[in-house]
């Protein structure tokens, strides 16, 4: 009985497992989605000084133009900023979910411990009989 209980154990350890793994790849492709964020936003922010370091006297149309030009580029990085925003709550949510799921796993290794023990002392006893 107590081999089967171990035979349980060890099968969830593999879920546990696969489950870190699953976290530690949604990990990495999130930090790749902030890294192309990041990359995004500076080009943007390249437009943006380059729009400003603009000279000269325009008119009406290219005022019109340059206004309309600026206030995209605004708002693109509003919604930068916003998908960063949430790209770093779901990394933190992910961090969250890894260090549950590690401490389940150590629980977990230790009732293996426990339970190798209390099969072992089983078998010395009928050993001993």
């Amino acid at each position: 009985m107590l081999g089967k209980l171990l035979q349980v154990k060890e099968h969830k350890e593999r879920g546990l497992r696969g489950k870190i793994a699953q976290i530690d790849f949604r990990q990495q492709e999130l930090k790749a989605q902030q890294d192309e964020l990041k990359s995004d936003r500076l080009h943007l922010w390249e437009d943006w000084r380059k729009n400003c370091n603009q000279t000269g006297v325009l008119n009406h149309n290219k005022l019109m133009t340059f206004k309309s030009k600026m206030a995209d580029l605004y708002r693109k990085d509003i919604q930068l900023g916003e998908q960063s925003k949430e790209l770093i709550e779901r990394q933190e949510k992910l961090v969250e979910e890894r260090i549950a799921l590690s401490s389940a796993l150590q629980k977990n290794r230790k009732e293996q411990e426990k339970l190798k023990y209390l099969i072992e002392d089983e078998i010395n006893a009928n050993l001993g009989k």
